[in-house]
């Protein structure tokens, strides 16, 4: 075992960070306008920032399989097996005004969300972001609270031959697991809040911190060619609690550690540097790197632990209308046989757009997946082997009027990780598809607008709805002799076919299909309004969601034992500052 003494040297030496195939000091900065607005330009869609469709499952909305909007069906096992959320990266943005970005939005049954955003430019050479973001999804049913923060903030500093970037992120959250309602037919007659669930104690903690910098040194003092040395230094913490007790027995089959309470814990540590070349001349950017990771994964006081090593190759291209991104690693030591590329090529024209994108990787299993040690489960894989993923996806985006976009996304795994009973393995499949085919437009009709959204996903197992169908017709018109009073009023629809319906296993934080074709979720026609004002850089709204619940079958569930949500009011407002 690598030692830990070695480990806190490597940390004094290096200030270590994460090894994965990505930009280092490709800075891509956003500029915020004086026209930019926080929830998005137009104001007949501002509720659907920063989140909507409140669900009664753990985590609600943020946390569904195919994704707080429930768009993304190609991505669903990345999503099922993922017991963190993906890591959400502040972009380095510039403003030449100090700006500050502040949306509250509250509810029914203890709705709230808060996102402040601010940037701020500090004499001509550094920026400042920050932001800070606090969800609370209440109570839809008993026990099942939903409490998220996140903070983060960086610091980006250039000058003639030297730049800089420093980011600090730390997320946190808590989820109540009630296990869903014993009886979802007693929705029919009762309210959700009274209705007994299957469990009152369990609740997950998680933590996730990420420290990270990155520097770049020009040699060349030429301001058509640059060449110098880049590195990025990293250090990230994963943390999992899952905690339970009393009438123990009557919730879980096997103990191994106590019968009167759970504690399952692990946690993730990692760190690491990439070091290496770039090079830069007009429109083409490349950095080649060299890069070193530890990780560390404890699990109730066992450890496992790794030094890993690859080599990494950014490329970037800009050439008139066309761009090009590529990112690609390959392990050299540690997790032999892993190896990534992935990238976009990009097309521009003034009223539309094309893009084709791509990732192929290998990659061996998380060290989660390897050996999980815990109350009532525990597992050890004897072998590791890599998992395979080939995406390709292509899109045309109109940007004139006639706001439309057309989209394919194909998705294969290979040998995919499953959770099969009581461990994780690779044997069960040899391959595993999704395929979905996307189109939006907005057609613009006088006051009046529309906004249609289809979806087809062509898989042949029902684990996901082969359609979805989405529409909102809004009505908008600046009101008063100053034209100032921007008011818009929209009604939305929604019919999604049937489907399996995935379960949850709260002990492991993982979606499953323990029985194909067992239960499926009944296709009907959703129904939300809203409306809202704008007043210069003020804007209000007010939502009321799953109208449709006054009629349809209350029974219906969305995940194993979870039913579809109430009815939901929701008030909104953003207001941007500006120096």
């Amino acid at each position: 075992m690598f030692h830990r003494n070695t480990f806190i040297l490597l940390l004094s030496l290096l200030s270590l960070l994460s090894v994965k195939g990505q930009s280092l000091l490709f800075f891509e900065q956003d500029t915020i306008r004086i026209t930019n607005r926080i929830g998005g330009e137009h104001l007949d869609s501002i509720d659907f920032y920063p989140g909507r469709m409140t669900l009664t499952h753990p985590g609600g909305a943020q946390e569904h399989i195919f994704g707080s909007d429930q768009t993304d069906y190609v991505h669903y096992l990345d999503r099922a097996r993922r017991t963190f959320p993906a890591r959400s990266t502040m972009k380095q943005a510039f403003s030449a005004l100090p700006h500050l970005g502040f949306f509250y939005q509250f509810g029914s049954k203890g709705l709230q969300q808060l996102h402040l955003d601010y940037q701020q430019q500090w004499g001509k050479r550094t920026a400042f972001n920050l932001l800070l973001e606090q969800d609370k999804l209440g109570e839809m049913m008993r026990h099942g609270r939903f409490n998220q923060q996140q903070f983060q903030w960086n610091i980006y500093h250039h000058r003639e031959q030297f730049r800089a970037l420093l980011e600090f992120s730390m997320r946190q959250s808590e989820v109540g697991y009630n296990f869903g309602l014993n009886d979802s037919l007693s929705a029919n007659d009762f309210a959700l809040s009274i209705l007994r669930v299957g469990n009152t104690e369990a609740q997950v903690k998680r933590r996730q911190f990420l420290v990270q910098g990155s520097y770049e040194w020009d040699w060349l003092k030429d301001s058509l060619t640059a060449f110098g040395w880049t590195q990025q230094m990293n250090w990230q913490n994963q943390h999992r609690e899952y905690r339970d007790s009393l009438n123990m027995t009557s919730k879980y089959s096997l103990f191994y550690l106590d019968s009167n309470r759970t504690r399952d814990q692990y946690q993730l540590a990692s760190a690491s540097a990439m070091s290496g070349l770039f090079w830069r001349k007009k429109g083409l950017s490349t950095e080649l790197l060299y890069g070193m990771k530890y990780w560390d994964y404890q699990n109730l006081g066992k450890h496992l632990d790794t030094v890993e090593t690859a080599v990494h190759w950014n490329l970037r291209w800009d050439q008139g209308a066309w761009r090009f991104r590529n990112q690609a690693s390959a392990h050299l030591s540690g997790a032999i046989g892993s190896w990534m590329s992935v990238g976009n090529l990009e097309y521009r024209q003034k009223s539309w757009r094309a893009m084709l994108h791509y990732r192929f990787q290998e990659a061996l299993p998380d060290p989660y997946w390897r050996r999980y040690y815990a109350n009532s489960s525990r597992w050890k894989l004897d072998q590791l082997s890599t998992e395979g993923q080939r995406e390709l996806g292509a899109k045309i985006t109109g940007v004139g009027t006639w706001k439309s976009q057309l989209g394919v996304v194909y998705k294969q795994w290979l040998n995919p990780y499953l959770f099969v009973v009581d461990r994780w393995r690779n044997d069960s499949l040899t391959s595993l598809n999704a395929l979905q085919l996307q189109v939006r437009t907005t057609i613009p009709l006088r006051a009046f607008g529309l906004h249609l959204y289809g979806a087809l996903n062509p898989v042949k197992e029902d684990i996901v709805p082969q359609y979805d169908f989405r529409a909102r017709l809004f009505f908008r018109k600046k009101l008063f002799k100053a034209q100032k009073f921007d008011w818009v009023i929209a009604l939305e629809t929604r019919y999604q076919d049937r489907f399996q319906l995935w379960s949850i296993d709260p002990v492991l934080d993982l979606n499953r299909l323990d029985v194909p074709g067992a239960v499926m979720k009944k296709a009907v026609v959703e129904l939300n309004v809203m409306t809202a004002f704008q007043i210069d850089e003020f804007r209000f709204f007010v939502a009321l969601e799953n109208v449709d619940y006054f009629w349809n079958d209350a029974d219906r569930i969305d995940l194993m034992n979870y039913p579809v949500t109430p009815n939901v009011l929701r008030l909104g407002l953003s207001w941007d500052f500006f120096n």
